[in-house]
């Protein structure tokens, strides 16, 4: 009877353990901190991405005096070189190597309909590596409206460590200078550790002034856990919250 009685206290004892290690393992901000930052980042790449592609398509446009613009007719090509030592833009962002644009229009500029693919060559982002391939359709000229779809996409950290995801986004012009991303995920995307997640973006507002995201949301789903992390108007500041857990501020 004895050995009976420790039987059931050690199932017990292993039960209350595993269920302690799940709580806490829930309640652990670090995990939704370190997921919430790299699909911020990786949203807000993309968006960079393509905001360089569509004023590449305008000439006259600014760019910093370290970035080499070159529009190559014959081709319809659009290569946007930011060097090989690293390139600091107005937004604070370092950048380096190579975005390369093929259009399937007649001219230089957007048509209705007409479609990009974006390509990378050893493209960093603030040390961060980003590779894929990046498909832009252009719905609407007069009020801009495109459809971004991208593909294979990965982040590459300091660390070594990655991000994978494919995404399709809506992007429409926000205001004079900024846009406005709405979209989600597809198929498997695999996270720093490993987890496997999706995320979907609402009203994501973009601003000249800020290299993060000043509205909008996104939600990040992970197993049972869901996240939703809302941009404040302040430059890099955002919320989170996942499932029934209190929300917490951080600075990004």
């Amino acid at each position: 009877m004895k050995n009976l009685l420790k039987f059931f206290a050690l199932l017990l004892s292993i039960s209350l353990f595993i269920v302690a290690c799940e709580v806490d393992d829930l309640k652990n901000p670090e995990d939704d901190v370190e997921l919430t930052e790299d699909n911020a980042f990786a949203t807000m790449a993309l968006k960079d991405v393509f905001g360089f592609v569509n004023d590449g398509t305008t000439t006259g446009k600014s760019f910093s005096a370290c970035t080499s613009v070159v529009y190559t007719v014959g081709t319809k090509t659009l290569t946007i070189d930011f060097g090989s030592e690293g390139c600091l833009g107005t937004d604070g962002v370092t950048r380096k190597g190579v975005i390369t644009t093929v259009f399937s229009g007649e001219a230089r500029g957007w048509e209705a309909q007409e479609t990009a693919t974006i390509t990378f060559t050893d493209y960093y982002s603030n040390g961060t590596k980003l590779e894929g391939t990046i498909t832009i359709t252009c719905n609407s000229v007069d009020a801009p409206d495109f459809t971004t779809v991208a593909s294979n996409m990965v982040l590459t950290f300091s660390d070594s460590r990655t991000i994978k995801w494919s995404s399709t986004e809506n992007v429409k012009r926000q205001g004079t200078d900024g846009w406005i991303l709405n979209g989600e995920t597809t198929g498997t995307c695999t996270a720093r550790n490993g987890d496997v997640f999706s995320r979907a973006s609402k009203d994501l507002i973009s601003s000249a002034a800020c290299k993060w995201f000043i509205g909008g949301s996104l939600t990040l789903t992970v197993g049972d856990n869901v996240t939703v992390v809302t941009f404040l108007d302040v430059c890099g500041k955002i919320k989170i919250k996942r499932n029934d857990l209190p929300e917490f501020e951080i600075t990004l």
